[in-house]
């Protein structure tokens, strides 16, 4: 009887997170140095890379917390990109990802989100680019387009880019890329089966946009392989 009671006891040790226990750093905790970064939705890079498309990836994932970012002891929560809170956040922390619990929901914990080599939140959407917004194509007006998660580049010319993350002005359609030196302030890459048509648009708000439906307007480009 004993002999089998040890035997029981040995397998209950060695099963995967058994007896362990999350473990959970708080605003102010010197741990929290080891878990600095940018951490994400893994179903966000998921989507990403299955759709091509800024606005089709985040209508999939459905989550009150965009993203949460860990600097100088404190975690930061980003709220849809539009809002941020860093004041009396948790983070709950097992086998490499984390659960993350804001300061008025208390018990509540979101999760898991995994890590990323980003350690500077200027480059989050540099970040979410690089999943699926890179290569080179050739323009219908015969230009050579290269696309990486930092710049266009449209033969010669090397355009600055960046992911506009923030969807409350937003066009609901395609990749919004921030740029400068255009008539408009954003290009909207919308994914084609061989690359993609690009548009030329403004903030949903200005009183001067003309609407653009993807499916029947034409682009401003085509971008091909």
């Amino acid at each position: 009887m004993l002999r089998q009671l040890v035997i029981m006891l040995l397998a209950l040790t060695n099963l995967p997170n058994a007896a362990a226990k999350d473990e959970v750093l708080c605003n102010g905790n010197a741990k929290l140095k080891q878990y600095e970064g940018l951490w994400v939705w893994p179903k966000l890079n998921a989507a990403l890379q299955k759709s091509r498309s800024w606005n089709t990836a985040l209508m999939q994932v459905d989550t009150q917390i965009s993203s949460v970012f860990v600097q100088d002891q404190k975690v930061a929560v980003s709220f849809n990109w539009h809002e941020g809170d860093d004041s009396g956040n948790c983070i709950r922390v097992n086998a490499g990802k984390v659960w993350v619990q804001i300061n008025h929901q208390a018990k509540k914990w979101q999760g898991p989100l995994i890590a990323t080599p980003v350690r500077d939140l200027e480059q989050e959407g540099a970040y979410y680019l690089s999943q699926f917004f890179t290569g080179c194509y050739h323009s219908d007006n015969n230009e050579r387009w290269c696309l990486s998660p930092t710049e266009i580049t449209i033969g010669s010319e090397k355009i600055p880019a960046k992911l506009q993350m923030d969807r409350s002005e937003m066009p609901d359609y395609g990749t919004p890329i921030a740029v400068e030196g255009k008539n408009l302030p954003f290009l909207i890459f919308v994914p084609r089966k061989q690359g993609w048509a690009v548009f030329q648009d403004d903030w949903a708000s200005s009183e001067t946009r003309v609407p653009v439906d993807p499916d029947k307007s034409k682009p401003w480009h085509i971008l091909s392989k």
